[in-house]
């Protein structure tokens, strides 16, 4: 059976806003399991950011203007809307900071707003920088039963192919020191390590390679 895929920008009144909120809480599980205690509890405060996020920037009219976020279907499931993977592009620079924090802690609860400063913080001292000439892959999730079917490649390759629509220079991202089988699919796809970012956290240490994709 050939594989047909479809990537289309998540709609959150469309879409399963769970599932994908779900597939993000993948992204980083032990942090997130570490600070929240439990599964259902973090998919539901990132369910609400989500949620808050989109709904700030639709607001302020910077909807898809400076992050993008990609749902992965397979064509035979769509219409069952069975979220594949997802895949989140930030273009340039986003709003600053603590305007930013300012939002989650006006909007949550003050103690799940804590948690995702917390991360932000980690974030900040372990992803690679970024500048108005590039997209950065800030997040890339397969459903743990389409594993190994070549999905994670799909979304790679797409955000390469929307980077070169654009005009962007690069495709900066991120891989995980304790995760080296992504960071051997990136290298095979013509991403480069740049720099090494490192911090510790709850007596562990967090560490990614920042690398890069030149677009010729």
């Amino acid at each position: 059976m050939v594989l047909i895929l479809i990537l289309k920008e998540f709609d959150i009144n469309l879409h399963n806003s769970y599932k994908f909120a779900e597939l993000k809480y993948y992204v980083d599980e032990n942090m997130y399991l570490k600070l929240f205690k439990d599964k259902e509890i973090a998919i539901s405060a990132i369910k609400d950011r989500l949620k808050l996020e989109i709904k700030e920037s639709i607001a302020t009219n910077s909807y898809g203007k400076f992050e993008k976020l990609y749902a992965l279907f397979e064509e035979e499931d769509y219409e069952e809307m069975d979220i594949k993977g997802i895949l989140i592009l930030c273009k340039g620079k986003k709003q600053g900071f603590w305007k930013h924090i300012g939002i989650l802690f006006k909007n949550l609860k003050f103690s799940t707003a804590l948690k995702f400063l917390l991360i932000e913080i980690m974030d900040y001292f372990t992803l690679a920088k970024y500048d108005e000439e590039d997209i950065y892959l800030a997040e890339l999730a397969i459903d743990k039963n389409q594993r190994g079917r070549g999905l994670g490649k799909f979304l790679v390759s797409s955000a390469i192919e929307i980077a070169k629509k654009e005009g962007f220079r690069k495709v900066i991202l991120d891989a995980d020191f304790k995760n080296p089988v992504a960071k051997k699919l990136y290298e095979s796809m013509g991403f480069k390590t740049f720099n090494k970012s490192s911090i510790a956290i709850f007596g562990k240490r967090r560490g990614m390679y920042n690398m890069e994709y030149v677009i010729k």
